[in-house]
């Protein structure tokens, strides 16, 4: 596996600029708006910097109040209009400078911003990803910006720990070279290592060059052609969500026997409940959290993500908090609530088990370990959520059943939606 060291002399050149109190010749702009957008937006006030505005096409709120301001919230078509709203009357282009914090749908938030930039005489624009001005401000002596953080809120809220940054996977990636190579070794095939590799350089030098190749294509997770979808007799969706994947998978496989699913959050299994069984045949919903234990838990989510509250007394400063059952799937099919019949495997039927169940995926594993080893299913599980999910989920796995292939596919444009296959 190939790694690189890439410079970031552009980044800085921008960042220097955009963070420097006397430089009152552009306007500051910054497209999404999530934990780094309110972290710049801290040390810009802080420093005495005015936020001209928050590009967000996504909220209806007009503004974002923070101490004893108010910056103004603009839709990305508005972005032009606005900036010219207090200009004085001359021909020349004004300057903007753009941050972009969006991670997930990276591509896309860029492509909108050049789009403007490409159709408009009236502004000189510039723009640069939360990625790089990260990697400046690290190199920085003076100011430190937000680290990176990967999806293991769920983990780490119960374990009493802070979430996951780009620096522990850094520093991971240091201490444990061999094991990262060992995984890039064990993958099957040209595709695989290249993206593995690309992944790994991009976390490595926060340099989204690595990522012009990617696209958020998330009709196309979890369904590759290195293993046989149609002959997928049992498939099994863990953090199902709202049913979204299960639809996708009967798209393409409408022989199956069985579709089991689960999803923890209350509402979110109602909605995946009315979608999946209105619409599918032979299916079983489960509203639990897949775990390596039988136990109770309290669980608060929002509407795309939840954890597990360790703190019984922290309850009462929740709004959106509730009971769940965690369970071990061998528990399940212990108990007779899971059946899988052998004539079907035995006739050459499949089994896919898909898991993305923010960052709780290992403990999944351990509680299916019975499972996995009587019945070999097909894995396809989510790799991104914690800084080090690229070797201990393949090691977990492999210390169950050493028989598996690996595969590695990343399905976005951005940090999320890598996924590991054990086919």
């Amino acid at each position: 596996m190939k790694i690189y060291k890439t410079d970031n002399n552009l980044a800085t050149l921008f960042f220097n600029s955009f963070f420097n109190h006397k430089d009152t010749s552009f306007k500051r702009y910054i497209f999404g708006h999530n934990q780094y957008s309110k972290n710049i937006i801290k040390v810009l006030l802080d420093n005495k910097i005015e936020c001209d505005g928050i590009i967000d096409d996504f909220t209806t709120n007009q503004y974002y109040e923070v101490k004893d301001y108010k910056i103004p919230i603009i839709k990305v078509n508005d972005l032009v209009p606005h900036s010219l709203s207090n200009k004085s009357i001359d021909k020349s282009p004004l300057c903007i400078k753009v941050v972009v914090v969006v991670t997930s749908q990276t591509k896309s938030a860029i492509a909108k911003i050049q789009s403007i930039s490409n159709d408009s005489t009236l502004i000189d624009l510039e723009y640069i990803d939360y990625f790089a001005l990260q990697r400046a401000s690290r190199e920085s002596a003076n100011l430190k910006l937000l680290e990176l953080e990967f999806f293991d809120a769920f983990k780490c809220n119960h374990l009493h720990k802070n979430v996951s940054t780009w620096e522990d996977f850094r520093l991971d990636y240091l201490n444990h070279k061999n094991k990262y190579q060992e995984i890039f070794d064990r993958l099957q095939d040209e595709e695989s290592k290249s993206q593995f590799e690309k992944i790994i350089n991009f976390r490595l030098n926060s340099d989204y060059s690595f990522m012009k190749d990617f696209d958020f294509i998330p009709q196309e997770q979890y369904f590759e052609d290195f293993y046989d979808i149609d002959n997928v007799r049992y498939f099994f969706d863990i953090g199902a969500y709202r049913g979204e994947t299960s639809l996708e998978f009967v798209k393409r496989n409408n022989l199956y026997q069985y579709i089991y699913y689960f999803e923890p959050d209350r509402q979110n299994f109602i909605i995946a409940k009315q979608n999946i069984e209105s619409k599918l045949k032979n299916t079983k919903g489960f509203n639990v959290g897949l775990a390596n234990t039988d136990d109770l838990t309290f669980f608060c989510s929002d509407s795309t993500s939840g954890h597990i509250i360790s703190d019984i007394n922290k309850m009462n400063n929740l709004n959106n908090h509730f009971e769940i059952q965690l369970c071990k799937l061998d528990t399940l099919l212990q108990e007779g609530k899971i059946e899988i019949l052998d004539s079907v495997l035995d006739g050459g039927g499949l089994m896919l088990i898909k898991v993305d169940i923010e960052s709780v995926e290992i403990e999944a594993l351990k509680g299916m370990q019975r499972f996995i080893t009587k019945y070999r299913p097909m894995i396809a599980i989510c790799v991104y959520h914690s800084f080090d999910d690229f070797y201990k989920i393949p090691e977990l796995v492999f210390s169950i059943r050493c028989d598996y292939k690996m595969y590695f596919r990343h399905y976005s444009s951005g940090l999320t939606e890598s996924v590991m296959f054990f086919i």
